[in-house]
């Protein structure tokens, strides 16, 4: 990722969008600002959060295979000391799938993304869904927890979230355990709480077509 990363103050939510009292186009302000990623930083993600700040995470190496998932606050016009989320995980590095974070509250935070089964020994197509929660605004995280059914031997993969209060969230993710059959997959969701508890899967979708890259 870019040493710089330039964060984009808009006056309107679209680009070339008018006033309704004057024609004229919106004027946007733009200004680089240094990033608390390193060089080889990748897989940025960036996210507004409840109290008007900016949440950026993005992904560290650590060996071919390893990553750690890291983030940083930008406040008061700087950033925070970068915070470790996960470490030595096999996180997916396709860019459509970077880590992210789901603001419940002030405090609370759910970090989500897909990554390969810690074991060697599972199969090699197998990609699982994971989540870590914060209840102190950030400053630590607990330990990556499963959030699909393991041993699939296919990938669970494009996961998404959504706050329902300010204690739970619903993640939502694709599940190929079935795709060489029918060449479909299961949409499927739970309900992970702040406590670190989870509802039991609901299929939402069993049988979705897909892109041809899945």
């Amino acid at each position: 990722m870019n040493q710089v990363f330039g964060l984009i103050f808009l006056s309107c939510f679209a680009v070339g969008c008018r006033s309704h009292h004057s024609q004229a186009p919106t004027r946007l302000s733009l200004r680089e600002i240094a990033s608390p990623a390193p060089p080889r930083a990748f897989s940025p993600r960036v996210i507004a959060m409840r109290d008007g700040s900016v949440l950026l995470t993005w992904l560290e190496p650590i060996t071919d295979k390893l990553s750690a998932l890291r983030s940083s606050f930008w406040r008061a016009g700087a950033w925070s000391a970068p915070v470790t989320i996960a470490v030595d995980q096999p996180f997916a590095r396709h860019p459509s799938e970077s880590p992210n974070v789901v603001p419940l509250s002030e405090k609370n935070l759910i970090a989500y993304w897909p990554q390969k089964p810690p074991s060697e020994k599972s199969p090699s197509h197998e990609v699982d869904i994971y989540f870590s929660i914060s209840t102190d605004a950030g400053l630590h995280w607990t330990a990556p927890t499963l959030l699909n059914s393991p041993g699939t031997g296919q990938e669970n993969s494009y996961p998404s979230a959504a706050p329902v209060d300010t204690t739970r969230a619903v993640l939502i993710w694709l599940d190929g355990r079935n795709w060489e059959q029918g060449k479909r997959v299961a949409l499927m969701s739970r309900m992970v709480q702040a406590d670190g508890s989870a509802s039991e899967t609901t299929v939402i979708d069993p049988a979705l077509a897909v892109p041809p890259r899945w």
